[in-house]
């Protein structure tokens, strides 16, 4: 089956249906232009028939199916508001594509004001002229750093014609941005009635007073208790923040009327679901119903058309700058209705800063000692961090939104039609301790988890049928039985004096680990059917990237330590033999992996996605079984959790690898961890010596202060602990992707984003008051792009200007170019298979190439022949066995005799979740590639992959003989390859728990190396070395096509890097939706399941074990003493643990410095 590249389809296409109105709801001008929902480029749909007014509707609506099976149904009929636009910033995800745009054919300045003349007149409004404009933009965007590519901005200003020095004899920085602040703070002045900025969406100060407990202090009430007030709290109106948003250019592209998303796979296959935003996902689906349902009841005659908009919240304390403790601790508001594809990008400035944490301050306890004569216990501290925080949110959720909320908010749409807008709330993504403050729940108590009631003893179940059934059945739920439980024990703090701490509040409060503080989220929203613990999502960064997966890794280097012979340097040496992948999915590891220095999420992820060959063998039999099984077990359900489409099957693969993963890390945890004696790691015993010094230092009266007081010189043993909210956090991520969609829409890594630039802020804001300045360049920088959008928009449609470059390289020969040589390759189109630079200044005479004398080179010239005359006889890729004869191969002529080499090869390819994406195959640093195969080897198992290594990339101009004609010389580009050959004795996939093992075919062979057409490739391939079996140098004599770094020999095997990403996940595992072109071939990994993913009811037998596990319910040694365990609980975090650390995916502020875990396994 020859390989057929697909784009990626345009959204099933739907036909808009009309909307009653009133007839006095105002139009936009130029309304009657504005062209049908549907492009006219659709290709490959089945379109649905025009819809007809006068018909009544069904209640449900079902879309046409799209070239690769996909449909939509809308339960309340067809939407009368659809996104018309399919942005290629969400289509293609590559920096090097050439992308055009936006396919909307509304007029581009509807979205900035009612007539052209108006927006063209107003373009640099509130600048009085172009250079006033784009100096301040230049000013106040980009890096704070006089770097090259801010230098290169500034040139480009120069250079713009706009840009005139008769403008500067006035312009005054500081003056202009102080002008410009104003104008956005203030609104628009009566003659410029197109202003893009709402002035009451603006940054507010406001003051909280927290009630203050002390222990014996009897009063009449709480509101008779002594208030600390925390002041100059900045934050901004929801309500209107919302409706700022609804006025930007990227609402256009919002989706109001939610659906459900099917795929079917084949003609005859049934229809699955899909779930990827959250507008297809089951909370947005209901809740839109609910609140429609709701409308319907209100009276008769005409109303609004009634939508939700989709809020979305990240919050998360970071660090400002390197040295010192300055911190800010920022919410973000994302909109759910638009695409998790755009949200992420932060150039798109899909955030919006909502409000700004303050801490407690250090006035707190002068306060408090000046007013009750003591200073503040460690409970009344925790407790009011806990009222700060919620108060915050009783501020932000004001009057205004909670009207809004409840009866809407009206809005006129794009499309001039004024919509009844809802407000709901529906993810909060925050780490552990935030979780726990949100939830007003203790920190790391009996009851840890925000979403249920387990018990810790009981968190080892992971997977099992009695833990998914104590999930369902402890589920925590708002209720006025707490809220009851939490007035009575307020009552007892403030009016008996009884601590926050004490046995007593906490027998009033039960034993779900409640705390004393009721949500703000619940005071406000219980009345209305909101449910605050659902929205506190599991977070895939902080729960298993820096969660399980450090801890166990964490672990295992313990063991490797306990183990000796040179494990751990040998582990270290492999890590730095990994070949880098991508563009930055796998990065080169050059520094020992086993310490653990300045390690990001990220870098984490990758040790977890290269660490089954490195693992490999460091152990003795059988522990080097359980540890590989662990490590594949670990890195499937990384790799399905973090899909960015999901298929029903996939998220029940999803809910079976939980299982199986249970079952592993208890196996591992009884036989392996029980077998060695670990104690703590060289970096973990330093690390606890510096938080008692700093403990003695802060607290020296205290009595944790004592405890702490012991020696340091003796490293302590650590058990592995399952006892972990992190570990039980991972069985409730199928639920949260059917309720709320994938976990890349919600993943703390997405607010995480927004952290540098809060720091690039504060560089430049005052130091006196950084929060006041942050909010202010935030707010500047987010106008003065919006001003930019519409500069663009107006540049992009009503003028043309190209540029174009030219240069001179000198020409090399070597059969791989070198890192020093450079050659232009401007930015992709996406629509093509591949991309290869026209330069030609790297040219090579085909009869002066290296003959038979090199054995990679053997027989280079008639093998190029016979390629490409199959190539122009249009002959089936057979593998090159074809061969031609002499008289056969004059058919053809290569022009000059040259052949032109090349760097690199872009390879575009179409991701499993309908996006366009693309590979850089580099001889030099990526070379290794899959194509489909052309096996007809009945004896062994079918497998739908050739791979190859890339030595050469080449292109050529041929001119055909035997025409009347004119010769016209035709371009045609090849590729000179290495291939590998499978190792059939090896036992791989998802059945054995094994990655798939390939060897280069030996050089003997004259199928060893080869010619290929490169729109045959698939995909890169990233293959890691089988470090256990070695090198040698009996595949190939020493070549000139090897790489200098191998010096002269080969490795005997290499494993393929499934998990290097998710795409190369679903192109081994099949069922990709995108994957159309390679399907038929990947059908065969669909057999190639692990028995828990062919069972769902029955117990399977394997080695004896039941391996439904379902019976199982143990209770878990937590791995640590319990004054451990106690020392913490109910505390909002560790000191310090509040603020963002390194391994949370920003900048190590000390290099050896190891921040105290949540919950350490």
């Amino acid at each position: 089956m020859r390989y057929r590249d697909e784009q990626p389809p345009l959204p099933p296409c739907v036909t808009q249906r009309p909307y009653a109105v009133s007839s006095a709801t105002p139009n936009l001008p130029g309304a009657s232009d504005t062209p049908s929902v549907v492009p006219s480029n659709l290709s490959g749909l089945n379109p649905t028939p025009p819809i007809n007014p006068n018909t009544p509707l069904d209640p449900s609506f079902t879309t046409g199916t799209n070239s690769y099976g996909v449909f939509r149904i809308y339960s309340h009929g067809p939407p009368s508001l659809y996104p018309d636009t399919h942005d290629t910033a969400e289509l293609y995800q590559s920096p090097n594509f050439d992308t055009t745009g936006s396919s909307s054919k509304r007029p581009w300045w509807s979205i900035f004001g009612t007539s052209l003349t108006s927006v063209t007149e107003n373009l640099y409004a509130p600048f009085n002229n172009a250079t006033s404009y784009l100096l301040t933009l230049w000013s106040n965007t980009g890096e704070n750093s006089k770097s090259i590519p801010e230098i290169k901005r500034l040139v480009q200003i120069l250079r713009d014609p706009r840009f005139s020095m008769g403008d500067l004899h006035d312009y005054n920085p500081e003056q202009e941005n102080k002008r410009f602040d104003r104008y956005i703070d203030s609104g628009p002045r009566i003659s410029d009635s197109e202003s893009l900025f709402n002035p009451n969406d603006g940054w507010s100060e406001a003051t909280v007073s927290i009630h203050l407990p002390y222990e014996g202090l009897r009063q009449r009430s709480e509101n008779d208790a002594t208030c600390f007030d925390v002041e100059n709290i900045l934050y901004r109106r929801p309500l209107e923040v919302l409706k700022s948003a609804l006025n930007e250019a990227s609402s256009e592209g919002f989706h109001w009327f939610p659906f459900h998303e099917y795929w079917k796979s084949s003609e005859d296959a049934p229809a699955e679901r899909l779930y990827s935003e959250l507008y297809t996902a089951n909370a947005f689906i209901e809740e839109h119903a609910r609140v429609a349902e709701e409308q319907s009841k209100i009276g008769t005659g005409i109303h609004p058309e009634a939508v939700i908009i989709g809020i979305m919240l990240w919050s998360d304390s970071t660090h400002l700058s390197s040295f010192g403790n300055a911190s800010l601790w920022p919410i973000y508001l994302y909109i759910g209705n638009q695409s998790k594809y755009l949200r992420c990008k932060t150039s798109l400035f899909a955030a919006h800063h909502l409000a700004y944490i303050p801490k407690l301050s250090d006035k707190f306890q002068d306060f408090y000692r000046q007013v009750f004569g003591v200073p503040a216990a460690a409970d009344v501290i925790t407790h009011c961090k806990r009222e700060l925080v919620h108060l915050i949110w009783l501020l932000i959720i004001d009057d205004d939104f909670m009207h809004a909320y409840v009866h809407g908010f009206r809005h006129e749409f794009i499309d001039g039609i004024t919509r009844l807008v809802f407000p709901r709330f529906f993810t909060y993504a925050a780490d552990y301790p935030e979780k726990v403050l949100l939830a007003c729940i203790k920190y790391l108590a009996e009851c840890p988890c925000p979403r249920c009631g387990v018990l810790k003893p009981k968190i080892c179940n992971i997977g099992t049928k009695a833990d998914n059934a104590n999930r369902n059945k402890t589920r925590r739920a708002d209720s006025e039985i707490i809220h009851h439980q939490i007035a009575c024990a307020r009552d007892l703090i403030f009016t008996k004096g009884i601590p926050p701490s004490s046995l007593r509040i906490k027998g009033v409060l039960g034993t779900e680990s409640l705390t004393p503080v009721r949500s703000a989220f619940s005071q406000k929203l219980f009345p209305h059917g909101f449910n605050h613990y659902q929205m506190l999502v599991p977070d895939l960064m902080h729960e298993f990237e820096l969660g399980v997966w450090k801890a166990t890794f964490v672990h295992l280097m313990r063991i490797l330590h306990a183990n000796g012979s040179n494990s751990t340097q040998d582990l270290n040496a492999r890590y730095r033999l990994v070949r880098p992948f991508g563009r930055g999915t796998i990065r080169h590891f050059g520094t020992n992996a086993s310490s653990m220095k300045k390690l990001a999420a990220r870098d984490y992820e990758d040790l977890l996605q290269c660490a089954i060959p490195v693992f490999e063998q460091l152990l003795q039999p059988p522990h080097d079984k359980i540890v590989l099984t662990l490590l594949f077990e670990l890195a499937t359900w990384h790799a399905l959790a973090k899909l960015r489409l999901h298929t029903e099957s996939s998220v029940r693969s999803l809910e079976n690898s939980t299982r199986r993963l249970g079952k592993a890390i208890r196996h591992f945890r009884n036989v392996t961890c029980t077998a060695f004696i670990t104690k703590e790691l060289p970096s973990e015993q330093a690390a606890r010596g510096r938080r008692v010094a700093a403990l003695r230092a802060k607290q020296p009266m205290t009595a944790a202060t004592e405890r702490s007081r012991t020696t340091v010189a003796n490293s302590k043993e650590k058990r592995f602990n399952l006892s972990t909210y992190k570990l039980h956090a991972l069985g409730d991520y199928a639920y949260s992707i059917r309720m709320f969609g994938t976990t890349d829409s919600y993943t703390t890594q997405v607010g995480e984003t927004q952290h540098k630039l809060v720091k690039k802020y504060y560089s430049r804001a005052s130091k006196a008051h950084p929060e006041r300045g942050i909010s202010k360049q935030q707010r500047r920088e987010r106008a003065l792009l919006k001003i930019a959008e519409r500069c663009n928009a107006a540049d992009k449609n009503l003028s043309r200007g190209d540029a174009s470059e030219t240069h001179t390289q000198r020409a090399v020969v070597s059969p791989t170019l070198r890192f020093q040589d450079a050659e232009k390759l401007p930015y992709s189109d996406p629509h093509t298979k591949y991309h290869i630079s026209s330069d030609t200044k790297y040219k090579v005479n085909v009869y002066q190439w290296p003959g038979d004398e090199d054995p990679g080179l053997r027989n280079f010239l008639p093998r190029l022949y016979d390629h490409l005359l199959s190539r122009v006889m249009g002959q089936e890729y057979d593998g090159d066995e074809h061969t031609f004869s002499a008289v056969e191969r004059n058919a053809i002529t290569i022009v000059n005799d040259l052949i032109y080499r090349h760097k690199v090869l872009r390879v575009n390819y179409t991701s499993y979740d309908l996006r366009r994406n693309q590979d850089s195959i580099n001889p030099r640093t990526s070379p290794d590639i899959i194509i489909l195969s052309r096996e007809d080897d009945t004896h062994t198992t079918p497998h739908p992959y050739w791979y190859a290594r890339v030595v050469g990339i080449f292109h050529t101009y041929i001119i055909k003989s035997g025409s009347d004609e004119a010769p016209v010389p035709e371009r045609i580009d090849f590729l000179y390859v290495r291939w590998f050959g499978r190792d059939l004795v090896h036992r791989s996939g998802w059945k054995a728990r094994h990655l798939l093992r390939i060897g280069f075919v030996d050089s003997s062979d004259p199928s060893a190396f080869g010619f290929l057409d490169p729109a045959l490739v698939v995909r890169g391939v990233h293959l890691i070395p089988a470090f256990k079996l070695g090198q040698t140098s009996e595949f190939l004599p020493p070549s000139v096509i090897r790489s200098k770094s191998d010096g002269d020999k080969d490795w005997v095997a290499y494993y393929v890097n499934i998990f290097v990403d998710r795409d190369m996940f679903m192109r081994f595992r099949g069922g990709g939706v995108g994957h159309k072109s390679t399907r038929a071939a990947t059908n065969v990994f669909l057999a190639d399941r692990h028995p828990f993913d062919e069972t769902a009811a029955e117990d399977v037998e394997e080695n004896g074990e039941d391996l439904h596990d379902g019976a199982i319910e143990e209770e878990c040694d937590s791995g640590q003493s319990d004054e451990e365990n106690e020392e913490h609980e109910g505390d909002v975090a560790p000191e310090g643990e509040e603020d963002l650390g390194p391994e949370d995916g920003e900048d190590c502020e000390e290099a050896e410095e190891e921040a105290l875990g949540y919950d350490e396994l």
